[in-house]
């Protein structure tokens, strides 16, 4: 087979990963496989986009006009020429919404070569006129088309006009213009699509995201004695973007709060300001903050130092994070936002909160936690039998196996 992927970023963040794991794989098993992406990389087998001049001008006029992905026109033209000397059995989109490409341009020459198209839902981006999610403001226009989008001058504001309304009208032509295979990463997001005009006429299914279990793991030690952390402390692990997010104001204080002399709550990704969060007088607790980790064998001892990890998004379609710490056999409590609470059985491998609002339910859980009612083995077992990223990602070339012989019948 020959499968070519588009993604923003290659080999680092959460998709970047993914798409070089997928890639990876097809090469393993005897394909051929290309990326292309903006991001500059010695790596063979991928393909840069454009240039910083491009991507600038880009952004400005999403940031007009609210078409992102509809410009670096002369970026994808040169991109189509390279398509035809490679010409591609199957081209699988990730996240493009990143000022590189034109979808138009690109899905336009996909339904006249009949090359089939995977579009894997990363986010919302690819079932609306605009916006990367809607439920956090329990937005319905995505059912109906967008007119008058109640995000336009949220993420990535349309300064000029609202045109959410006429991307999503020409995205609906040009889905149903291509053979579209669309991969929901979660569950959640797989249902919606299920329900979006856009996709009537596309396959749709879920593939998990996936971990490195054989990195993320319990037997890779921890970080006690490096941080002085006592071995009989409870330890909360939780991530800095969701931490000090201003939704979470109270429910982080109340955790602080709630911190005996002995515990701790360890705090990663921090961003420089972060670092130097104080410890506020009264607290019992001790509070460590960290820089984003890079290294993932880094980061699995930070996992492997923590009892619970705490997920406070409430806007998330399958958080990586969830994964790598069931993988370390850490119990996860986080809301029911998009797909958190999904990768969450609750009462077995952590608990899942209903309602942003309930604070109690998020401190009765560490509670719990703590008292020892989560078996850390059944985390580790749910990571490998669910998370699995060589397993789960086999499901991928299985799909791209069933779309070329479905076309070759076709043709």
């Amino acid at each position: 087979m020959n499968i070519v992927q588009i993604n923003s970023v290659y080999g680092v963040k959460s998709t970047g990963i993914i798409v070089k794991d997928i890639s990876m794989l097809l090469q393993e098993r005897g394909n051929t496989s290309i990326v292309v992406s903006p991001q500059k990389t010695d790596d063979s087998t991928v393909i840069n986009i454009g240039n910083s001049i491009d991507w600038k001008m880009h952004a400005v006029y999403t940031r007009l006009l609210g078409k992102q992905a509809l410009a670096s026109s002369g970026a994808t033209r040169k991109l189509l020429v390279q398509l035809n000397k490679i010409k591609p059995d199957i081209i699988h989109l990730h996240n493009i919404h990143s000022n590189f490409i034109n979808y138009k341009l690109l899905l336009q020459y996909t339904a006249e070569n009949n090359i089939p198209v995977v579009l894997t839902l990363h986010d919302c981006w690819f079932l609306t006129g605009k916006c990367f999610h809607f439920f956090d403001i329990g937005c319905t226009k995505w059912k109906s088309g967008c007119e008058n989008c109640p995000k336009r001058f949220k993420d990535i504001p349309s300064v000029l006009v609202d045109n959410a309304k006429t991307v999503y009208q020409l995205r609906k032509e040009l889905y149903t213009k291509n053979k579209l295979y669309i991969v929901g990463c979660s569950q959640w997001i797989t249902e919606i699509a299920k329900e979006s005009p856009l996709c009537v006429n596309a396959d749709v299914r879920y593939i998990y995201n996936g971990v490195d279990t054989n990195t993320f793991t319990p037997d890779k030690g921890n970080l006690r004695g490096k941080l002085n952390i006592d071995q009989e402390s409870f330890v909360i692990i939780t991530m800095a973007n969701k931490w000090f997010d201003d939704v979470n104001e109270r429910i982080r204080n109340k955790i602080v709060n709630m911190l005996e002399e002995k515990d701790c709550l360890i705090i990663v990704g921090c961003k420089e300001e972060q670092l130097t969060v104080q410890q506020k007088k009264g607290y019992k607790g001790r509070i460590i903050t960290m820089p984003h980790i890079k290294d993932r064998e880094e980061l699995a001892k930070v996992y492997n130092t923590g009892n619970v990890f705490v997920n406070l998004t409430h806007i998330d379609t399958l958080p990586t994070v969830n994964m790598e710490a069931l993988s370390c056999s850490l119990p996860v409590i986080t809301y029911q936002a998009g797909g958190s609470g999904e990768l969450v059985d609750p009462g077995v491998t952590g608990y899942v909160v209903n309602d942003f609002s309930d604070d109690y339910a998020i401190i009765k859980a560490l509670q719990n936690v703590k008292s020892g009612y989560i078996s850390r083995q059944k985390c580790r077992e749910k990571a490998v039998s669910s998370f699995n990223k060589l397993e789960n990602y086999k499901e991928y070339l299985k799909l791209y196996e069933e779309i070329r012989n479905n076309w070759i019948e076709i043709l």
